[in-house]
């Protein structure tokens, strides 16, 4: 949640009377307040309800990023079943909040959505492919793929999608390599233009602010 257009340009000082008067109230738990934060926030739960709210004041970009994210979700429907479960693993790891060092939901949105841009099954096949003499060889999953398309339908499989995304962000960065062993093993395939990505990303996380 973004607070805007409230007259009071200081953040801790808006951030800080607005924490006092839920705390008053008696509406919020595990309040805390992230102030000295490139971007301050207030962070608590709904007694009611249990839902967390991270609340940030006059901040113009919060906005922006919203209509944004809504657009993406509309060209890459696939995108939201994908974020929501690397939002939860991220939780469970505690690598999801920006000021502890861990990635924000705008960060990883932005992630999955270079991710979904680059994945091969949105690359024509080679059609200039000669078949393979006797016809013997084993059949590959094309995964979507239409010769002489200039971008092909994305692959349908968010299980696989899920797979590739790790195998792209994680690979290109060097950990787990036995994580990476073992889906090789299943031999799925993985995206193309990797490290490009991952700097594009990097650059974009390191000015998130949500």
């Amino acid at each position: 949640i973004v607070v805007v257009n409230t007259g009071v340009n200081n953040p801790a000082k808006g951030l800080k009377a607005l924490a006092q008067a839920l705390s008053q109230r008696g509406l919020v738990r595990n309040l805390q307040q992230i102030l000295t934060a490139r971007v301050p926030i207030i962070k608590f739960e709904l007694i009611d309800s249990g839902l967390a709210f991270d609340v940030a004041w006059e901040v113009r970009s919060g906005p922006q990023g919203a209509g944004v994210v809504k657009q993406l979700l509309a060209q890459w429907p696939v995108m939201k079943p994908l974020v929501l479960v690397l939002k939860v693993f991220l939780t469970q790891r505690e690598l999801n909040e920006v000021y502890a060092g861990g990635i924000g939901s705008y960060s990883l949105i932005i992630m999955v959505a270079a991710f979904l841009q680059l994945h091969t099954s949105r690359r024509p096949s080679d059609s200039s492919a000669a078949p393979a003499a006797g016809g013997g060889g084993s059949k590959k999953r094309s995964r979507g793929r239409a010769s002489g398309d200039v971008a092909c339908a994305l692959e349908s499989n968010v299980g696989l999608l899920l797979l590739d995304f790790f195998r792209c962000v994680c690979a290109s960065l060097s950990v787990f390599p036995w994580f990476w062993r073992s889906l090789d093993a299943v031999a799925f395939p993985s995206v193309v233009a990797r490290q490009p990505m991952v700097v594009a990303v990097s650059a974009v996380a390191s000015r998130s602010t949500i």
